[in-house]
């Protein structure tokens, strides 16, 4: 990926999730991506639970982050491209 002229390489890949927070609102969550599904399950359920607790971005980065979402209950048609 290019930027500022410079090809950026990652060895490193993150998943990204939006999360509704506690207070309604919503937050960025990246999680690590692991070949072991019940590592990422429950790096899913920690870090998720985590930002939705503490109404916190968590980010990734050193990782090349791959957007997944979908908004439960929410009043929010879509969000694109939330940039943090």
């Amino acid at each position: 990926m290019p930027l500022n002229g410079k090809l950026i390489q990652y060895d490193k890949l993150a998943m990204n999730v939006i999360v509704t927070n506690r207070n309604g609102g919503i937050n960025s969550c990246d999680m690590p991506s692991d070949n072991d599904f019940d590592k990422f399950r429950k790096d899913y359920d920690t870090l998720t639970g985590q930002c939705r607790r503490e109404c916190k971005d968590l980010t990734e980065n050193d990782r090349m982050v791959i957007g997944i979402s979908a908004l439960e209950e929410t009043e929010l048609d879509s969000v694109v491209n939330m940039w943090v």
